[in-house]
């Protein structure tokens, strides 16, 4: 913890990002639910008050803060994030409180991800099959592999959470299905209890061997589209694709 002499001798674009990092771990003391020095914090709020560098709204959320909850320290935060012109990447967001339940439930839910390249739509993806439920994802030779550091980032601590593994399409078993245009409106395919959807490639798509095996067998899906471009990036696609199969399942069990 600095002290508020050493924060007070800081050159004033240092000083406003201490600021940033004081908050932040105020932040996540209140979210684990440590205790906080209470006047340590009216002092820092305090000197953020009478900083003439700082805009007079970040001033402003500073001197209504008289509760110390995390709303408002997130609040001010961002604020003088703003100030600086630091723009927060996705995975600087707080994610809610989950259950910390690792065996959360999982569904007859499968993914083949034919030669993915982009590191965020890996760790996007994985993120999202941990929310639905998916029991495991699938990577073909060539797909981008989960311990990028950038997948690693965005899926935000869910590739420890969702099992796979590389493997040939051609040793999957079970029904399977692609995401792809040209096929059944999401709105009239039956998906099945069990079975793995193959997610293609973000330029070229799914290929010609793995469509020919999704084709012998359910065939395929699209989600209708009524703008003027003709596809959703991946990772969108796959969470549109994700939410209706869990529902679906979800409504069979009950």
């Amino acid at each position: 913890m600095i002290t508020l002499r050493k924060l007070q001798s800081l050159k004033e674009n240092s000083r406003f990002r201490k600021y940033i990092i004081i908050l932040q771990d105020i932040e996540n003391n209140i979210l684990n639910q440590k205790s906080l020095n209470i006047n340590y914090i009216k002092s820092i709020l305090k000197s953020i008050i009478l900083e003439d560098g700082l805009p007079l709204r970040t001033k402003e959320i500073a001197s209504q803060i008289n509760d110390i909850e995390i709303r408002s320290i997130n609040s001010l935060r961002h604020s003088i994030l703003t100030h600086l012109s630091i723009e927060p990447s996705e995975w600087d967001f707080r994610s809610p409180l989950d259950g910390g339940n690792l065996s959360s439930n999982k569904f007859g839910i499968n993914l083949f991800l034919d030669d993915l390249r982009s590191p965020f739509n890996l760790g996007s993806i994985f993120r999202t099959c941990e929310c639905f439920g998916v029991s495991n994802i699938y990577l073909s030779k060539d797909t981008t592999q989960p311990t990028h550091k950038r997948a690693i980032r965005t899926a935000m601590g869910c590739i420890d959470r969702v099992s796979w593994e590389n493997k040939e399409l051609i040793d999957i078993e079970g029904p399977i299905f692609a995401l792809e245009l040209g096929g059944t409106d999401i709105d009239s395919f039956q998906f099945p209890i069990t079975g793995t959807v193959i997610i293609g490639n973000e330029e070229l798509g799914i290929s010609p061997e793995a469509l020919k095996i999704a084709d012998n067998s359910l065939g395929r899906v699209s989600i209708p589209l009524s703008g003027t471009k003709s596809s959703l990036n991946v990772s969108n696609a796959t969470s549109i694709l994700l939410q209706r199969w869990n529902e679906h399942l979800r409504k069979n069990i009950s």
